[in-house]
């Protein structure tokens, strides 16, 4: 199967790019892919929006694919309208690829950009198309197929991503100027402007933050490491110790299996005890530099492991200590720690006057269970040091 159409179609299932009318009783997308033997004559699907406030996606390929799976019954699409072209070509798209012709996705988007758009434009309207496409398919590749992400816009639509597609945007609206495509484009250079704005505006929101001055701050609930719903309660507290020396973490962890937590050694700095039972946390004192970070594992065994970082591998400085003191507690069905850092080891002679980029990351190892994998601040598949990913804490009074 092609690659390229098992992500696209992925990131639809999960992520709103086309889905069936969930007051229907039609099959969803996934039981269409799988083979089931459909009773109905006609499949309608609704072709959404990419998520609110991003950018519409191309989708004639997922709607290849469903046609092309729907074993042989007649397929209709329904596309959402906004005022994007990219939408407008779904539409276009869904028409011909429904009436069942030959549907040639290169040829037929070049040819709906060359008349909605020009000769001169077409080039950078066509990358345009092109990116949003590439963007999809790399962000589920990351993060793992057939899996929930939030926020996923973060991801789809990062800085660099929405400067490379304005700029392509850009051209196209210069290459259009005189001719009678120019209101056409300088619709769609307003659409993405909105949009981004829209875009930034719920990423800046999205952001998981703790306020250390914050006298009402308590813990905050953890989520699956990918943003999915977690499957057991796992919390943090961020605080400062109340002579400002220190960066004080608690975190708090269900256990209904604590006799059977996975510690295989004890001891500081404890080789294996990335192994183990236990909370990650990465710290950035300076967001400019990201490269510059500390990392900890706390084991639910009562190990503390901690490494300063220099660069963005996977490269530790495992003699550098920062003097910190852990204290972990067990209950019958829970354990909770505390790590008092000491902000001198982060570099500071008091409490810090910027934000620091941070992030916490529980591994439930369990003989004879599943892994499970929870975040404060949900990142892709991969390595956990995700600076892009990462919460912020705020050292406001």
């Amino acid at each position: 199967m092609n690659r390229f159409v098992v992500l696209l179609f992925a990131a639809a299932v999960f992520c709103g790019c086309a889905s069936v009318d969930r007051q229907s009783k039609e099959p969803n997308l996934l039981t269409t892919v799988n083979g089931v033997d459909l009773s109905r004559h006609e499949l309608k699907y609704s072709v959404q929006p990419w998520l609110r406030g991003c950018l519409p996606v191309p989708l004639d390929n997922l709607m290849l694919f469903v046609r092309q799976h729907s074993g042989g019954k007649a397929v209709s699409f329904e596309v959402v309208a906004d005022d994007s072209l990219v939408t407008e070509f779904n539409a276009y798209a869904a028409k011909e690829i429904a009436a069942g012709k030959p549907y040639d996705p290169r040829a037929e988007r070049a040819k709906f950009i060359l008349d909605k758009c020009g000769e001169k434009s077409a080039p950078y309207m066509t990358e345009y198309f092109r990116l949003q496409e590439r963007y999809t398919m790399f962000v589920f590749s990351c993060s793992g197929l057939l899996y929930p992400k939030s926020p996923l816009y973060k991801d789809l639509c990062s800085k660099d991503q929405l400067d490379q597609l304005q700029k392509y945007l850009e051209k196209a609206v210069e290459a259009a100027k005189g001719t009678r495509f120019a209101p056409v484009l300088a619709k769609e250079y307003e659409f993405f402007l909105k949009s981004r704005r829209e875009v930034e505006t719920l990423i800046a929101q999205g952001t998981r933050r703790f306020v250390i001055g914050d006298n009402e701050a308590g813990f905050q609930q953890m989520a699956g490491i990918l943003g999915d719903e977690p499957v057991r309660a796992s919390e943090v507290l961020c605080s400062v110790s109340p002579d400002k020396k220190y960066f004080v973490i608690r975190v708090k962890a269900d256990e209904p299996m604590m006799k059977k937590r996975r510690i295989t050694g004890t001891g500081r700095d404890y080789s294996a005890a990335w192994k183990d039972d236990r909370f990650e946390i990465f710290i950035v004192p300076d967001r400019a530099k990201p490269e510059c970070s500390y990392q900890f594992i706390i084991t639910s065994g009562g190990v503390l492991w901690d490494a300063s970082r220099k660069d963005l591998s996977y490269n530790c400085d495992l003699s550098w200590n920062s003097a910190s003191e852990l204290k972990v507690v067990h209950h019958p069905s829970s354990w909770e720690a505390e790590l008092r850092i000491p902000l001198a080891a982060l570099g500071y002679s008091g409490v810090p006057d910027k934000d620091f980029l941070f992030n916490i990351y529980r591994f439930r190892e369990v003989k004879g269970a599943k892994l499970e994998k929870y975040a404060w601040s949900p990142i892709c598949h991969g390595a956990n040091f995700q600076p892009e990913n990462f919460g912020v804490i705020s050292w406001e009074d």
